[in-house]
């Protein structure tokens, strides 16, 4: 994308992993996340599928210039057919106002950041800080590793920097997610995990234990204490 002048950021999984945990070992990733503006997302989404890539069904169509109303209506399209599937983004929440941050704005702030020894523009700390509080929230934080992500993210913006980026939720549209995100956090997890993969992972396997208790087989069958826990925020 870049060598054809299409701007761009890789953000959640693997660079999420880099950035806030120092290795993309330390965190799962299942898809290839973009973020673009809206106007190149028609060229950017042909790029990739001249690639090998194809589009998901039963999608809206990629939006093209003047499409105003599908770039309303959703804010990413999945180009499958190869693994690790890619998701291509325009903005980073479906609706607009959960996170007023425009991808021009992402860009200016971005960050260079080492994905497994290639080096990728991505989200700054704090922006994907927000972006991981807001889609957490939008999803009833109902994966352990968003509930992983967020103390580890947040204690990274610790002090000052936490108080700016908490003032700068609050102007985004994100104020009531973040705030959200901090009792989660604070309530489930009780202190933030240590940065360590090793701790990281007996970390989520406690929150699993403890909270959704699941049978011998890994499964399920009730929303569990976990869920109602979330909603009671």
């Amino acid at each position: 994308l870049a060598e054809e002048g299409i701007p761009s950021l890789v953000y959640k999984g693997a660079a999420l992993a880099a950035q806030a945990y120092g290795s993309v070992r330390a965190r799962s990733a299942s898809d290839i996340d973009l973020l673009g503006a809206p106007a190149d997302a028609g060229r950017a989404s042909d790029m990739i599928t001249g690639l090998g890539w194809s589009l998901k069904p039963g999608q809206l169509t990629v939006p093209r210039s003047g499409q105003a109303l599908t770039i309303r209506l959703t804010c990413e399209i999945t180009h499958d057919g190869r693994w690790p599937s890619v998701d291509l983004h325009w903005r980073t929440e479906p609706v607009r106002a959960n996170l007023r941050l425009p991808f021009e704005e992402l860009l200016e702030y971005s960050d260079l950041i080492d994905v497994g020894g290639v080096p990728l523009r991505s989200l700054c700390a704090r922006h994907a800080a927000l972006v991981t509080v807001a889609h957490g929230t939008r999803s009833f934080w109902q994966a352990f590793k968003w509930i992983a992500d967020a103390p580890v993210q947040l204690s990274d913006l610790n002090g000052p920097g936490l108080d700016e980026v908490r003032a700068e939720a609050r102007e985004v549209g994100a104020g009531s997610a973040f705030a959200l995100a901090e009792a989660l956090t604070s309530d489930v997890l009780g202190t933030p995990p240590a940065r360590e993969e090793a701790s990281i992972r007996r970390l989520r396997n406690d929150v699993w234990r403890r909270h959704l208790s699941p049978d011998a087989q890994g499964r399920v069958e009730e929303p569990g204490p976990l869920n109602r826990e979330i909603w009671r925020f």
